[in-house]
């Protein structure tokens, strides 16, 4: 399927110019801002170039840019200099922009754009857009604008003429003034400067300010006030104008709606005048409109978090002020959705939360724009909608529980990485916390020594373990496979990990271990032969070591009486002994015979071979038997 044109090359100011960088700062502003597709969400544009505090004011100015749902593809022309200080500068910015959808182009305008940049530590940076170039959505609106203001049939006040050219009437209310001037001449009093802002002595934005209403004091060449019979020229157009499906209110000297209905109505004030209305339902920029995102809130605070997704195909209803549903949509790609063509009034939104998801908290924070607004049955509260009144921002955070867990088990060898054939250890107590350090669950391994905390809320924990009687927590983060190490400290305690929608972290293991003990007997060989023989007594008082693999002490201890010794509470793995031989004595011979428990395995330094002690192990077969030195 045929899609929109490929994105243009951007400007690139030639070498020669004057402010050369700063003119391309402002180009490359101008590009981003002019070039986007479809379903892009301009915030993440608004928020690149002008950070999270300047974003709604930079949307706010780029406003004639953006055009929802639409593409848009932006020509650089010239960037002119406009002002230039030592630490400031105006970039004139020429641009040629194209608006459409699918592969069909709808209008292109040139605009100028006053971009303002300042000189920053780094050269020139990017201070705020001045102006946009106009409010006008198409060439077709500025045309109109402009053949309106000129109409002779039309008397109206410069006020009125300057609103219509200032781009803030409604191009459907302009059309329907061309359609009554076909009718008969007539003229107007106000459309929006000079009128209240509020309906006079209440809250509610007036139809005059948003640029959707006028009020005429004259219908051909009589004054309302002196034109109020059935049927006089100003009685036959109030009729056409309810008759007439793009005027949503006529005040008038008559009331000629139906019962029940609100679209025409008669007091005292619109005795002397006719007041108009319109909503147009092909005008996107002004008729009421609300929209929003449904996101994947991964850490489920309720905030739309940079880099947190969209949620596309969720079904999105929208229900009147009488709770009827009066519509539905599904959500794209990027997770927006959007109703237009709304009458002005009382609307609500509902979700459908999808099976296995939950809604986010509501009205987190102080920014309404990246909030979630559903409550836990997907329902947000209910917005009066105004005629020009487009809310872009009914947001619905949906989260995913999560879980965490993995297996306990004896780290047989003590090396802190679970290997082949070391077996889980159940029945250990297994506790979960919370950020505030709250308990949150506890559970027991099974016979397999796994465990697991399941339908959790996404958001910050950890696990202790209650190490067992006889346990302690082995080498912690050994190696390279985290799925294989050991996570507890000493006190059996986890670190703490965030855990995200939907997640399941099956990666935060236990190795315990139990304690060791090494050692035997140093005696006295009065024979020779390396053998321990009856009647060859121990040797008290001597002194023996405990040192790891790489020669390090660990412990010391010396004989008793009958020369035994033994080294405690010591922890699984390499381990060698060092017997410090006593004055004249030596070494006996190393490892005679067959009998390990008989022999005498020290070398002529008084050290023994590497041995590993694994998990539990009482190893007691370590014997040095010493003879009497030579005299030299």
């Amino acid at each position: 399927m045929p899609g929109p044109p490929a994105l243009g090359p951007n400007y690139l100011v030639p070498p020669q110019e004057v402010v050369r960088n700063g003119k391309q700062v402002a180009v490359d502003l101008v590009y981003q801002l002019t070039n986007y597709e479809e379903f892009d969400d301009p915030r993440s544009r608004f928020r690149n170039i002008a950070g999270e505090e300047g974003m709604a004011d930079l949307a706010a100015a780029a406003a004639p840019l953006t055009h929802w749902g639409r593409w848009s593809r932006g020509e650089v022309v010239y960037p002119q200099l406009g002002g230039l200080t030592d630490d400031k500068t105006s970039v004139m910015t020429v641009v040629r922009q194209t608006i459409g959808s699918g592969a069909e182009e709808e209008f292109t305008l040139v605009r100028t754009l006053d971009v303002r940049l300042v000189k920053g530590p780094n050269g020139w940076e990017f201070d705020r857009l001045a102006s946009a170039g106009g409010v006008f959505a198409s060439v077709e609106d500025l045309e109109l604008a402009h053949e309106v203001a000129a109409d002779p049939r039309i008397e109206m006040a410069d006020s009125a003429r300057l609103d219509i050219l200032d781009g803030k009437i409604s191009p459907m209310l302009m059309k329907v003034m061309l359609d009554v001037a076909d009718i008969t001449p007539y003229a107007i009093t106000v459309m929006a400067t000079g009128h209240p802002y509020h309906v006079f002595e209440t809250n509610r934005v007036s139809h005059h300010t948003v640029g959707r209403a006028i009020d005429i004091h004259r219908v051909g060449d009589r004054q309302v006030i002196d034109d109020r019979e059935e049927g006089s020229p100003t009685w036959d157009l109030v009729w056409w104008m309810w008759q007439n499906n793009e005027i949503v209110q006529v005040g008038s000297p008559w009331d000629v709606d139906a019962p029940g209905k609100r679209r025409s109505f008669v007091n005292t004030v619109h005795q002397d005048h006719i007041h108009m209305a319109v909503v147009g339902p092909n005008d996107p920029l002004w008729v009421p409109a609300l929209g929003g995102r449904v996101w994947d809130d991964l850490d489920a605070d309720g905030l739309q978090d940079d880099g947190e997704p969209g949620l596309g195909g969720i079904t999105v209803r929208l229900v009147d002020g009488g709770g009827t549903q009066r519509g539905s949509t599904t959500t794209d790609a990027n997770g927006a959705y959007e109703f237009r063509n709304l009458r002005w009034g009382d609307w609500r939104v509902r979700i459908d939360v999808p099976t296995g998801h939950r809604a986010s908290p509501r009205n987190r924070g102080g920014d309404d724009t990246i909030d979630s607004d559903i409550d836990g049955n997907g329902a947000m509260p209910e917005t009066f909608l105004d005629p020009r009144e487009h809310e872009p921002h009914w947001d619905a955070g949906l989260y995913r529980r999560a879980s965490i867990g993995d297996l306990v088990w004896e780290d047989v060898d003590g090396d802190g990485v679970r290997d082949d054939g070391e077996p889980g250890v159940s029945g250990v107590t297994v506790r979960l916390y919370d950020a505030d350090g709250a308990e949150v669950a506890s559970t027991t391994t099974n016979a397999d020594g796994v465990y697991g905390f399941s339908d959790l809320t996404p958001g910050t924990y950890h696990v202790e373990v209650d190490l067992p009687s006889g346990f302690v927590a082995t080498l912690r983060d050994r190696g390279s496979d985290d799925g294989l190490d050991s996570d507890v400290d000493a006190g059996g305690v986890m670190a703490a990990t965030t855990l995200t929608s939907n997640e399941q972290d099956r990666r935060w293991d236990a190795g315990l271990v139990r304690l060791t003990s090494i050692g035997d007997y140093v005696w006295q060989d009065l024979n020779g032969d390396g053998l321990q023989n009856g009647g060859e007594p121990g040797l008290n008082n001597v002194t023996v070591r405990l040192l790891t693999s790489g020669g390090s002490q660990v412990a010391a201890t010396t004989t008793d009486a009958n020369g035994e010794f033994e080294f405690t509470g010591v922890r699984p793995g390499v381990y060698r002994l060092e017997v410090e031989v006593p004055d004249g004595f030596a070494a006996t011979t190393r490892n005679a015979g067959s009998d390990d428990s008989k022999d005498s395995d020290i070398d002529a330094e008084g050290r023994t071979e590497a041995t590993r002690l694994t998990s539990g192990e009482a190893d007691d077969e370590w014997d040095a038997g010493l003879v009497v030195a030579p005299t030299p």
